[in-house]
Parts: structure tokens; C-alpha cells; sequence
């Protein structure tokens, strides 16, 4: 199942959108600009917020965030967003999902899909 939420934020949580308006070299600028950590901080705590929502909605037991954002400053990126969502979310889910760095990176969405897949196919053959 695909919700398109990856094509909706991904143009708002990429390194690239946000140097745009602070610097020509992101990473290098994340390691102690505090106006870049501030825009970041902002845009997670959006991102948080829309989290809350799709735990409201369809309840998953773990949302992956990956990209440029979250390689570069996992704990100051991901502790807003964890925060937003918390906040968003009906009290009686806020301990009923987390919210994870991606591992595979690029391909963790692929992977979690044929995951899925399979999953679905063994629930149905019974396996």
C-alpha cells in the first residue's frame, strides 16, 4: 500500500530544499549553525506533526524517515519529530508506534514493501 507520503514531504525533508536558504554546503553547515538547526528543528516538528495524523489514521507500528536530513543530524531531527507526532497523536496511541532512521537507506522503502509482500502472501497461503 502506498500513500504517496514519501512524494508529498520528500520535496520539504531533503538536504537540497533547505540549503537552498542557508548555504551552498549543508552538511558542513548542520555540525553548529544555529539558524540551519532552527529551520530544521521547524521542518521536523511539521513533519512530527503530520506523523500524528497518519498514526490517527492508519495506527503503523513503526514510521522510517530516511534522507539527507536524518543522515545528517539523526538526534536533532528525529527527537522533534517524535515530539510532534506525540503530540498529534490520540493519547491512547502515542506508546503504540516509534519512529526510526532508516538503515537501508535509499532502499528501505523498497525493502519494507517486499516485506510487506511477502508477509501477505504467507498470511494468505498460511504459511
Amino acid at each position: 500500500m502506498s500513500l504517496g507520503i514519501t512524494a508529498v514531504l520528500q520535496p520539504y525533508a531533503s538536504c537540497c530544499f533547505w540549503s537552498q536558504f542557508c548555504c551552498t554546503n549543508p552538511t558542513k553547515t548542520f555540525s553548529g549553525d544555529e539558524a540551519v538547526a532552527k529551520i530544521v528543528e521547524h521542518a521536523a516538528q511539521m513533519i512530527g506533526q503530520v506523523v500524528g495524523n497518519l498514526v490517527n489514521v492508519i495506527l503503523p507500528d513503526v514510521i522510517v524517515l530516511g534522507g539527507g536530513l536524518v543522515a545528517a543530524m539523526p538526534t536533532r531531527f528525529l527527537n522533534p519529530v517524535r515530539a510532534a507526532a506525540a503530540a498529534r497523536a490520540m493519547p491512547a496511541f502515542v506508546d503504540s508506534f516509534e519512529i526510526v532512521a532508516a538503515k537501508l537507506s535509499d532502499e528501505s522503502a523498497v525493502m519494507g514493501t517486499a516485506a510487506w509482500a511477502q508477509y501477505q502472501v504467507d498470511e494468505k497461503v498460511g504459511v
